[in-house]
């Protein structure tokens, strides 16, 4: 399987989990991209020296995630990439989202300085 094709069912096992029974499962306040946020900063914590989770996650997202969360970090765990490789894949991975968040509004406030901070530092 692909390193995209990881990040991908990734994030629709946590999306998945979040959309259900209409959204009932989200915490208050949560913005889609909450999970598009978690999926990066955990692929960067798993596979780079870096404490992003702590920094930018929501810890809400990992305790009402529940299963969804460990079988999402269990296809970030088979990611398997040089660091420039990660790079150019988070990249396009935060291309995407971030053009979906912004049309519907749904970036927070988290994933915007991520945004910044991954931008200005490359990780």
């Amino acid at each position: 399987m692909s390193n995209n094709q990881l990040l991908w069912r990734a994030t629709n096992e946590i999306g998945d989990w979040f959309s259900r029974l209409g959204g009932s499962n989200r915490y208050l306040g949560m913005v889609e991209s909450e999970i598009f946020l978690y999926i990066v900063c955990k692929t960067l914590d798993t596979h780079t020296n870096s404490d992003f989770i702590a920094e930018f996650v929501d810890p809400r997202i990992i305790e009402y995630g529940k299963d969804a969360v460990r079988n999402a970090n269990n296809h970030i765990g088979n990611i398997s990439a040089t660091q420039p490789e990660l790079n150019q894949l988070l990249s396009e991975y935060l291309n995407h989202y971030d053009q979906k968040v912004q049309v519907t509004n749904e970036a927070s406030k988290r994933w915007n300085e991520f945004l910044s901070k991954f931008k200005l530092s490359a990780v």
